[in-house]
């Protein structure tokens, strides 16, 4: 057997890497108005080439007179950091390599409300073309944040996290998961026989599920604020629809452009660094503006009937399929929609929820989940003191509808609406009826 020798190899290898201007392209879209609003602030008061203008009221292209009420409450209302940024907080603190920590950065922008990773891995490698390695390094950072559970693909994976948070140990945790059912059952048994564990350790686990929680994130969310809407879209009479980004939008900052001359002659100073900063962060709010009114004004025409009769109109659509028809990825329609409002002549509703899943097969007679609830909404309002619908009765009227929906999805749907059930509305109903008496 020929002896091993050791030696040094020269290797050449392209990359593509998150660049400086990535990152804070990337971060300014995904940030909501107001966060976006204090992240200029705070740019504009270290970087002497930057100037923070408060924009002019979009709504009548003119300086408002004096401080609205809203203004004020804006003004005085205290900011709560959101989950994201109490996330990015925890990771700054960890010795994580820069590649890596920038990734981590990239996936706390790609989470769900609660709290679950709302991004595949593999299309994330594609899109940054970094290792997949890379990218579970970062992943397992992320999920040793505070709350447990936080960045979980799944609700399996999310308790898991949550148990070895406990103390018990991952391989248990996740062997524990997979018999979740009879460990809710009590049925301690049967659940060692399936899975080989020691009995008194799945008890154990079973006696700490009910201290879990399947929506890590909720419990993070900080306090309704008093915010801007992110987007407004008009319907003149007679005219194209009208979009206007009310916040965060380019026209917010204004660059020193003889300083930033200067800037771009001189190198390796913190005047030339000044620059580059600022003017990547021009461009990428450039980039956020063109990208929201290109989604809204989608939007806009594909949901129409939404605008004109209601939710129960709103049309089923995916975040894949928007990014089909602008030729976009989907991760940046993720981060474009995420945490921003639309304010339209009916209201104002996140513009996640024009994204939701298909209920029925027929692709013509299709409903969306937003449309399921603004139905069921219906069906309770118009129920009568003799004539209170169960989730079954419900289920089946929108089957009638064409609307395929299971009774439990009846159920959830009816939670989500903040709506008591059945016999809880019948009692309600009672105890109203026997107040007018008295």
């Amino acid at each position: 057997m020929p002896a091993q020798r050791d030696g040094l190899t020269l290797r050449q290898q392209q990359r593509l890497t998150l660049t400086p201007e990535m990152r804070t392209t990337l971060s300014v879209l995904r940030m909501s108005g107001t966060a976006l609003q204090e992240h200029l602030e705070a740019q504009a008061a270290e970087n002497p080439i930057l100037t923070l203008r408060r924009p002019r009221s979009e709504a009548s292209g003119v300086a408002p007179s004096g401080p609205s009420a809203y203004d004020l409450a804006l003004d005085t209302t205290g900011a709560e950091r959101s989950l994201g940024e109490r996330l990015r907080a925890q990771l700054s603190l960890m010795a994580l390599e820069p590649q890596v920590q920038d990734i981590a950065f990239v996936l706390t922008w790609s989470l769900s409300d609660t709290g679950y990773l709302d991004i595949d891995l593999a299309d994330l490698a594609q899109e940054v073309q970094l290792p997949a390695d890379r990218i579970e390094t970062a992943l397992a950072a992320l999920q040793a944040c505070e709350p447990a559970g936080v960045g979980a693909r799944s609700l399996a994976e999310c308790l898991s996290l949550q148990l070895i948070e406990l103390g018990f140990e991952a391989d248990l945790a996740q062997a524990a998961t997979r018999v979740l059912d009879r460990l809710a059952a009590g049925e301690i048994a049967k659940a060692a026989r399936a899975t080989g564990l020691d009995a008194a350790a799945l008890a154990e686990i079973a006696e700490a599920l009910p201290k879990l929680t399947p929506y890590p994130g909720q419990a993070a969310l900080p306090a309704p604020r008093v915010s801007l809407p992110d987007v407004e879209l008009r319907f003149p009479d007679g005219a194209s629809p009208e979009i206007t980004v009310l916040r965060g939008n380019a026209r917010t900052l204004e660059l020193d452009e003889e300083l930033l001359s200067v800037a771009r002659l001189e190198s390796d100073t913190a005047l030339a660094s000044y620059g580059t900063e600022a003017e990547a962060l021009r461009r990428a709010l450039s980039y956020r503006t063109t990208t929201l009114t290109r989604i809204v004004a989608f939007l806009g025409d594909y949901q129409i009937g939404f605008f004109r009769e209601g939710g129960a109109a709103m049309k089923p659509l995916t975040r894949t399929q928007l990014a089909q028809e602008l030729k976009l990825h989907p991760t940046t329609v993720g981060r474009a929609v995420a945490d921003k409002t639309l304010a339209h002549p009916g209201g104002v509703v996140p513009l996640s929820a024009f994204f939701s899943a298909t209920l029925g097969a027929d692709s013509q007679d299709a409903v969306s989940a937003y449309g399921a609830q603004a139905r069921i909404a219906a069906l309770v309002a118009g129920e009568t003191e003799d004539a209170i619908l169960t989730d079954t009765e419900i289920a089946h009227k929108l089957k009638n509808e064409g609307v395929d929906i299971a009774r439990r999805t009846v159920a959830k749907y009816r939670g989500c609406l903040n709506i008591p059930s059945s016999y809880d509305r019948k009692r309600l109903r009672a105890a109203a009826r026997m107040r007018g008496r008295v």
